[in-house]
Protein backbone atom coordinates (compact mmCIF):
# COMPACT_ATOMS: atom_id res chain seq x y z
CA UNK A 1 0.00 0.00 0.00
CA UNK A 2 1.42 3.31 -1.07
CA UNK A 3 1.43 5.59 1.69
CA UNK A 4 1.27 9.84 1.16
CA UNK A 5 2.52 12.72 3.36
CA UNK A 6 0.87 15.73 3.29
CA UNK A 7 3.00 18.64 3.42
CA UNK A 8 2.34 19.39 7.19
CA UNK A 9 3.22 15.90 8.04
CA UNK A 10 6.97 16.28 6.65
CA UNK A 11 7.09 19.43 8.18
CA UNK A 12 6.40 17.74 11.69
CA UNK A 13 8.64 14.61 11.42
CA UNK A 14 11.15 17.04 10.38
CA UNK A 15 10.91 18.78 13.49
CA UNK A 16 10.51 15.86 15.77
CA UNK A 17 13.71 14.72 14.37
CA UNK A 18 15.35 17.79 14.71
CA UNK A 19 14.25 18.26 18.79
CA UNK A 20 15.85 14.63 18.77
CA UNK A 21 19.32 15.28 17.64
CA UNK A 22 19.41 18.42 19.60
CA UNK A 23 20.83 16.92 23.04
CA UNK A 24 23.28 15.22 21.16
CA UNK A 25 24.39 17.98 19.64
CA UNK A 26 24.80 19.95 22.43
CA UNK A 27 26.49 17.99 24.07
CA UNK A 28 29.35 17.28 21.55
CA UNK A 29 29.59 21.29 20.44
CA UNK A 30 29.59 22.10 24.44
CA UNK A 31 32.59 19.11 25.01
CA UNK A 32 34.07 20.04 22.21
CA UNK A 33 34.59 24.12 22.93
CA UNK A 34 35.17 23.30 26.30
CA UNK A 35 38.16 21.04 25.69
CA UNK A 36 39.36 23.68 23.12
CA UNK A 37 38.89 26.18 25.52
CA UNK A 38 40.82 24.71 28.17
CA UNK A 39 43.67 23.53 26.03
CA UNK A 40 44.27 27.03 25.29
CA UNK A 41 43.97 28.04 28.89
CA UNK A 42 46.23 25.49 29.94
CA UNK A 43 49.17 26.04 27.04
CA UNK A 44 48.31 29.70 25.49
CA UNK A 45 48.21 33.18 26.71
CA UNK A 46 45.93 35.96 24.90
CA UNK A 47 47.75 36.66 22.20
CA UNK A 48 48.46 32.86 21.40
CA UNK A 49 52.15 32.56 22.65
CA UNK A 50 52.79 29.83 25.09
CA UNK A 51 52.55 30.39 28.76
CA UNK A 52 55.50 31.26 30.44
CA UNK A 53 57.06 32.35 27.36
CA UNK A 54 57.87 36.15 25.68
CA UNK A 55 59.59 37.26 22.86
CA UNK A 56 60.50 40.76 22.85
CA UNK A 57 58.35 43.59 20.95
CA UNK A 58 59.22 46.60 19.41
CA UNK A 59 56.91 49.55 20.77
CA UNK A 60 57.20 53.12 20.03
CA UNK A 61 56.39 54.53 23.52
CA UNK A 62 53.77 57.46 22.50
CA UNK A 63 55.47 60.93 23.00
CA UNK A 64 55.24 62.18 27.11
CA UNK A 65 54.76 65.69 27.16
CA UNK A 66 56.09 68.15 30.12
CA UNK A 67 54.16 68.07 33.40
CA UNK A 68 52.14 71.64 32.46
CA UNK A 69 53.34 72.77 36.58
CA UNK A 70 57.23 72.59 35.20
CA UNK A 71 59.08 71.15 38.47
CA UNK A 72 57.71 68.82 40.91
CA UNK A 73 58.37 71.00 43.98
CA UNK A 74 55.73 73.36 42.00
CA UNK A 75 53.49 70.18 41.62
CA UNK A 76 50.16 69.55 44.16
CA UNK A 77 49.97 66.53 45.41
CA UNK A 78 46.21 65.28 43.50
CA UNK A 79 42.95 64.81 45.49
CA UNK A 80 41.47 61.06 45.42
CA UNK A 81 37.99 60.04 46.86
CA UNK A 82 37.79 56.84 45.50
CA UNK A 83 35.06 55.71 48.14
CA UNK A 84 31.29 55.37 46.53
CA UNK A 85 27.90 55.86 48.22
CA UNK A 86 26.00 52.92 49.64
CA UNK A 87 24.09 50.72 50.52
CA UNK A 88 25.83 48.36 48.20
CA UNK A 89 29.37 47.09 48.61
CA UNK A 90 31.00 45.63 45.40
CA UNK A 91 33.32 43.95 44.75
CA UNK A 92 35.27 44.52 41.89
CA UNK A 93 38.90 45.56 40.13
CA UNK A 94 37.49 48.37 38.76
CA UNK A 95 39.92 49.31 36.53
CA UNK A 96 40.38 52.40 34.43
CA UNK A 97 42.84 53.51 31.41
CA UNK A 98 45.98 54.74 31.71
CA UNK A 99 47.80 57.62 30.24
CA UNK A 100 51.32 56.97 29.73
CA UNK A 101 51.90 60.30 30.11
CA UNK A 102 50.45 59.61 33.63
CA UNK A 103 51.95 56.54 34.87
CA UNK A 104 53.83 58.46 37.86
CA UNK A 105 52.69 61.17 40.03
CA UNK A 106 55.70 63.25 41.46
CA UNK A 107 54.48 66.24 43.66
CA UNK A 108 56.18 68.76 45.96
CA UNK A 109 55.89 65.51 48.74
CA UNK A 110 58.83 64.15 46.90
CA UNK A 111 61.73 65.03 49.56
CA UNK A 112 59.40 64.14 52.36
CA UNK A 113 59.08 60.46 50.52
CA UNK A 114 62.52 60.48 49.23
CA UNK A 115 63.29 60.30 53.44
CA UNK A 116 61.10 57.77 54.09
CA UNK A 117 62.37 55.49 51.31
CA UNK A 118 65.68 56.28 51.87
CA UNK A 119 65.60 55.21 55.72
CA UNK A 120 62.96 52.38 54.86
CA UNK A 121 65.92 50.60 52.24
CA UNK A 122 68.59 51.21 55.07
CA UNK A 123 66.93 49.73 57.87
CA UNK A 124 64.88 46.93 56.49
CA UNK A 125 66.28 46.56 53.02
CA UNK A 126 66.61 42.53 53.26
CA UNK A 127 62.80 42.59 53.93
CA UNK A 128 61.08 45.19 51.75
CA UNK A 129 63.62 44.56 48.62
CA UNK A 130 63.73 41.39 47.17
CA UNK A 131 64.90 39.75 43.43
CA UNK A 132 64.25 36.09 42.53
CA UNK A 133 65.40 33.93 39.66
CA UNK A 134 64.70 31.75 37.22
CA UNK A 135 62.50 28.94 39.16
CA UNK A 136 60.77 25.33 38.39
CA UNK A 137 59.59 23.13 40.53
CA UNK A 138 56.47 20.26 40.31
CA UNK A 139 52.89 21.05 41.15
CA UNK A 140 51.07 18.33 42.93
CA UNK A 141 50.21 16.58 39.46
CA UNK A 142 53.63 15.58 38.96
CA UNK A 143 54.09 18.90 36.41
CA UNK A 144 56.90 21.26 35.88
CA UNK A 145 56.36 24.58 36.62
CA UNK A 146 58.81 27.49 34.94
CA UNK A 147 58.72 31.13 35.74
CA UNK A 148 61.05 33.34 34.51
CA UNK A 149 63.27 35.31 37.08
CA UNK A 150 63.37 39.58 37.62
CA UNK A 151 67.13 39.13 38.18
CA UNK A 152 69.61 37.51 35.87
CA UNK A 153 67.25 34.62 33.76
CA UNK A 154 69.08 31.58 32.06
CA UNK A 155 67.72 32.83 28.49
CA UNK A 156 69.01 36.46 27.83
CA UNK A 157 67.91 37.11 25.15
CA UNK A 158 64.40 38.20 26.80
CA UNK A 159 66.63 40.55 28.47
CA UNK A 160 66.68 41.66 32.24
CA UNK A 161 63.10 43.09 33.42
CA UNK A 162 65.16 45.19 36.19
CA UNK A 163 67.26 46.86 33.61
CA UNK A 164 64.26 47.42 31.59
CA UNK A 165 61.92 48.77 34.16
CA UNK A 166 65.11 51.33 35.48
CA UNK A 167 65.40 52.48 32.19
CA UNK A 168 61.52 52.90 31.49
CA UNK A 169 61.26 55.11 34.61
CA UNK A 170 64.24 57.17 33.41
CA UNK A 171 63.41 57.42 30.21
CA UNK A 172 59.97 58.76 31.38
CA UNK A 173 60.80 61.03 33.73
CA UNK A 174 63.24 62.98 31.97
CA UNK A 175 60.42 64.09 29.56
CA UNK A 176 58.01 64.38 31.98
CA UNK A 177 60.09 66.56 34.54
CA UNK A 178 62.67 67.46 32.52
CA UNK A 179 63.80 70.51 35.05
CA UNK A 180 63.79 67.95 37.51
CA UNK A 181 65.99 64.80 35.57
CA UNK A 182 68.17 64.69 33.53
CA UNK A 183 70.43 62.17 31.67
CA UNK A 184 74.09 62.98 30.61
CA UNK A 185 75.67 61.32 27.89
CA UNK A 186 78.37 59.13 30.32
CA UNK A 187 74.74 57.58 31.17
CA UNK A 188 74.12 59.00 34.34
CA UNK A 189 71.48 60.68 35.57
CA UNK A 190 71.30 63.80 37.53
CA UNK A 191 68.47 64.58 39.63
CA UNK A 192 67.61 68.31 41.10
CA UNK A 193 64.48 68.46 43.45
CA UNK A 194 64.14 71.12 46.24
CA UNK A 195 68.02 72.23 45.57
CA UNK A 196 69.31 68.10 46.56
CA UNK A 197 71.61 67.08 43.47
CA UNK A 198 71.98 63.34 43.15
CA UNK A 199 73.49 61.25 40.76
CA UNK A 200 72.42 57.68 39.71
CA UNK A 201 74.86 55.47 37.15
CA UNK A 202 72.30 53.83 35.01
CA UNK A 203 72.87 50.83 32.70
CA UNK A 204 72.32 50.22 28.77
CA UNK A 205 69.03 48.56 28.46
CA UNK A 206 71.55 45.52 27.12
CA UNK A 207 73.32 45.30 30.50
CA UNK A 208 74.11 41.80 31.99
CA UNK A 209 74.05 42.53 35.35
CA UNK A 210 74.25 39.69 39.11
CA UNK A 211 71.85 39.40 41.00
CA UNK A 212 73.27 42.01 43.54
CA UNK A 213 73.74 44.95 41.17
CA UNK A 214 69.82 44.15 39.92
CA UNK A 215 68.40 44.97 43.81
CA UNK A 216 70.45 47.62 43.42
CA UNK A 217 69.13 48.82 40.21
CA UNK A 218 65.68 48.15 41.46
CA UNK A 219 66.55 50.50 44.69
CA UNK A 220 67.23 53.46 42.27
CA UNK A 221 64.19 53.14 40.64
CA UNK A 222 62.14 53.31 43.76
CA UNK A 223 63.98 56.28 44.97
CA UNK A 224 63.48 58.36 41.67
CA UNK A 225 59.47 58.04 42.35
CA UNK A 226 57.06 58.31 44.82
CA UNK A 227 55.62 54.51 44.42
CA UNK A 228 56.61 51.08 45.36
CA UNK A 229 57.13 48.49 42.95
CA UNK A 230 56.59 45.35 42.04
CA UNK A 231 57.50 42.66 39.10
CA UNK A 232 55.23 40.42 38.12
CA UNK A 233 56.13 37.09 35.89
CA UNK A 234 54.23 34.55 34.24
CA UNK A 235 54.89 31.09 34.60
CA UNK A 236 54.32 28.29 32.45
CA UNK A 237 50.80 27.12 34.48
CA UNK A 238 49.64 30.85 33.20
CA UNK A 239 49.55 32.18 36.55
CA UNK A 240 51.37 35.12 37.53
CA UNK A 241 53.95 34.75 40.37
CA UNK A 242 55.83 38.01 42.00
CA UNK A 243 59.57 37.80 41.53
CA UNK A 244 60.86 41.32 42.24
CA UNK A 245 59.78 44.21 44.19
CA UNK A 246 60.41 47.33 46.56
CA UNK A 247 57.44 47.94 49.08
CA UNK A 248 59.40 51.01 50.93
CA UNK A 249 55.10 52.58 51.86
CA UNK A 250 53.48 48.89 52.44
CA UNK A 251 51.50 49.86 55.07
CA UNK A 252 49.89 46.54 56.25
CA UNK A 253 51.65 43.57 54.22
CA UNK A 254 55.41 42.55 54.34
CA UNK A 255 56.87 41.79 50.89
CA UNK A 256 58.78 39.09 52.75
CA UNK A 257 55.41 37.46 53.01
CA UNK A 258 54.65 37.66 49.72
CA UNK A 259 57.37 36.78 47.12
CA UNK A 260 57.47 34.20 45.04
CA UNK A 261 53.30 33.56 45.44
CA UNK A 262 51.17 33.77 42.56
CA UNK A 263 48.57 36.32 42.22
CA UNK A 264 45.71 33.59 44.06
CA UNK A 265 48.07 32.87 47.01
CA UNK A 266 48.85 36.60 47.49
CA UNK A 267 45.28 37.53 48.14
CA UNK A 268 44.06 34.26 49.84
CA UNK A 269 47.21 34.60 52.47
CA UNK A 270 45.76 37.84 52.94
CA UNK A 271 42.49 37.20 53.57
CA UNK A 272 40.91 39.17 50.81
CA UNK A 273 37.18 39.52 50.81
CA UNK A 274 35.74 37.26 48.36
CA UNK A 275 38.59 36.85 46.17
CA UNK A 276 38.08 33.54 45.10
CA UNK A 277 34.25 34.14 44.58
CA UNK A 278 34.61 37.78 42.70
CA UNK A 279 37.63 38.41 41.79
CA UNK A 280 40.23 35.55 41.08
CA UNK A 281 39.04 34.55 37.43
CA UNK A 282 38.83 38.08 36.07
CA UNK A 283 41.71 38.80 37.69
CA UNK A 284 43.92 36.31 35.66
CA UNK A 285 42.62 36.49 32.42
CA UNK A 286 42.73 40.04 33.33
CA UNK A 287 46.61 39.65 33.13
CA UNK A 288 47.37 37.14 31.18
CA UNK A 289 45.45 39.40 28.37
CA UNK A 290 47.33 42.75 29.51
CA UNK A 291 48.76 44.35 26.51
CA UNK A 292 51.89 46.71 25.91
CA UNK A 293 50.35 49.36 24.73
CA UNK A 294 47.10 49.39 27.17
CA UNK A 295 48.28 50.52 31.09
CA UNK A 296 45.57 50.48 33.65
CA UNK A 297 44.86 51.95 36.84
CA UNK A 298 42.65 51.45 39.93
CA UNK A 299 42.33 53.01 42.92
CA UNK A 300 42.13 50.93 47.02
CA UNK A 301 40.93 53.07 49.97
CA UNK A 302 40.95 52.40 53.98
CA UNK A 303 40.86 54.44 56.77
CA UNK A 304 44.16 54.67 58.85
CA UNK A 305 44.69 55.30 62.72
CA UNK A 306 47.78 57.54 63.40
CA UNK A 307 49.56 58.25 66.39
CA UNK A 308 48.00 61.39 67.91
CA UNK A 309 50.96 62.46 69.48
CA UNK A 310 53.82 62.35 67.32
CA UNK A 311 57.55 62.97 66.89
CA UNK A 312 57.09 66.63 64.61
CA UNK A 313 60.60 65.78 63.61
CA UNK A 314 59.99 62.90 62.85
CA UNK A 315 60.18 61.59 58.70
CA UNK A 316 57.95 59.09 59.03
CA UNK A 317 55.23 60.49 61.88
CA UNK A 318 52.14 59.27 60.80
CA UNK A 319 53.57 55.95 59.97
CA UNK A 320 53.16 56.12 56.07
CA UNK A 321 55.66 53.42 55.50
CA UNK A 322 54.27 50.76 58.03
CA UNK A 323 51.45 51.30 60.80
CA UNK A 324 52.81 50.53 64.26
CA UNK A 325 50.05 51.98 65.91
CA UNK A 326 47.71 49.58 63.96
CA UNK A 327 49.48 46.69 63.54
CA UNK A 328 52.46 46.51 66.08
CA UNK A 329 56.19 46.02 65.64
CA UNK A 330 56.62 45.03 61.38
CA UNK A 331 59.01 42.60 62.51
CA UNK A 332 56.33 40.70 64.68
CA UNK A 333 53.46 40.76 62.49
CA UNK A 334 51.48 37.77 62.17
CA UNK A 335 53.56 36.12 64.80
CA UNK A 336 51.95 33.74 67.54
CA UNK A 337 53.49 36.15 70.43
CA UNK A 338 52.16 39.03 68.99
CA UNK A 339 49.70 40.58 71.27
CA UNK A 340 49.52 44.29 70.40
CA UNK A 341 46.20 46.17 71.62
CA UNK A 342 45.31 48.93 69.52
CA UNK A 343 44.49 52.00 71.50
CA UNK A 344 41.11 54.18 71.12
CA UNK A 345 40.71 56.19 67.94
CA UNK A 346 39.47 59.83 67.64
CA UNK A 347 38.63 61.89 64.44
CA UNK A 348 41.84 63.43 64.32
CA UNK A 349 43.79 60.28 64.80
CA UNK A 350 42.26 59.33 61.40
CA UNK A 351 43.63 59.63 57.90
CA UNK A 352 42.33 58.57 54.48
CA UNK A 353 44.77 55.68 52.91
CA UNK A 354 44.20 55.92 48.58
CA UNK A 355 46.79 53.43 47.18
CA UNK A 356 46.67 54.79 43.46
CA UNK A 357 47.66 51.53 41.28
CA UNK A 358 49.02 51.50 37.94
CA UNK A 359 50.10 48.08 35.82
CA UNK A 360 51.73 47.70 32.55
CA UNK A 361 53.52 45.45 30.89
CA UNK A 362 57.34 46.08 29.49
CA UNK A 363 57.77 45.40 25.81
CA UNK A 364 61.23 43.67 26.35
CA UNK A 365 60.81 41.39 29.07
CA UNK A 366 56.86 41.08 29.05
CA UNK A 367 57.34 41.53 33.02
CA UNK A 368 53.90 43.11 34.16
CA UNK A 369 54.96 46.13 36.48
CA UNK A 370 52.31 46.77 39.32
CA UNK A 371 52.96 50.44 40.53
CA UNK A 372 52.01 51.79 43.83
CA UNK A 373 51.38 55.29 45.08
CA UNK A 374 50.16 55.97 48.44
CA UNK A 375 48.23 58.94 49.19
CA UNK A 376 47.20 60.32 53.06
CA UNK A 377 44.42 62.57 54.03
CA UNK A 378 43.23 63.70 57.44
CA UNK A 379 39.47 61.91 57.33
CA UNK A 380 38.93 65.43 59.63
CA UNK A 381 39.23 67.23 56.44
CA UNK A 382 37.06 64.83 54.36
CA UNK A 383 34.02 65.08 57.31
CA UNK A 384 33.98 68.69 56.15
CA UNK A 385 33.43 68.34 52.37
CA UNK A 386 32.31 65.21 51.60
CA UNK A 387 31.54 63.20 54.96
CA UNK A 388 28.52 61.73 54.14
CA UNK A 389 29.46 60.00 51.37
CA UNK A 390 32.72 59.01 53.20
CA UNK A 391 30.16 57.43 56.25
CA UNK A 392 27.92 55.85 53.64
CA UNK A 393 30.65 54.06 51.90
CA UNK A 394 31.86 52.50 55.47
CA UNK A 395 28.62 51.84 56.29
CA UNK A 396 28.07 49.56 53.65
CA UNK A 397 31.21 47.15 54.14
CA UNK A 398 30.16 43.98 54.54
CA UNK A 399 31.57 42.44 58.02
CA UNK A 400 34.39 40.53 56.35
CA UNK A 401 35.31 43.81 54.27
CA UNK A 402 35.34 45.50 58.05
CA UNK A 403 37.62 43.46 59.32
CA UNK A 404 39.93 42.91 56.39
CA UNK A 405 40.66 47.18 56.29
CA UNK A 406 41.18 46.79 59.73
CA UNK A 407 37.97 47.77 61.65
CA UNK A 408 36.14 44.78 62.92
CA UNK A 409 34.11 44.38 65.85
CA UNK A 410 33.87 47.00 68.05
CA UNK A 411 36.18 49.23 66.49
CA UNK A 412 33.83 49.37 62.99
CA UNK A 413 31.04 50.94 65.49
CA UNK A 414 33.48 53.55 67.07
CA UNK A 415 34.65 54.50 63.26
CA UNK A 416 31.41 54.95 62.40
CA UNK A 417 30.30 56.87 65.13
CA UNK A 418 33.19 59.48 64.48
CA UNK A 419 32.12 60.50 61.29
CA UNK A 420 28.63 61.24 62.33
Amino acid sequence: MEVQFRTVDLVVLSLVFSFALLPGLFRWFTQRFSLSYSNQLESKAGSGRPFGEWTSVPYKYPHISPHPKGRVEDIDALVYRPFKWGPHYNVTMDIKSLNFAEWFELDREFGRYFKIRKRRIEENKRRILRVLGDRKWLDIQGKTIKVRGAAPAENKTNGLAVVELLNDVVDYLCQRYPLNFALSSSERLVTTVNGEQRSYSIPSREAKVDEETAKDLLEIAALLTQDDLILMQEGSDGRYYLQGGIMCNAGSWRLQDKIGMHLEDIHVSGHVPRFREKLKVGMEKFFQRLSVDKPVSRCNWGIQQVPENHDQEDVDAEELAWSTLSLGKEEDFGSAESNHQRPDAELESLRLRVERQTLRRLPGSGTVIFGIRTYFTPVADIKGEDGARLRSAIESWPTDVATYKGWGGELYKKLVALLL
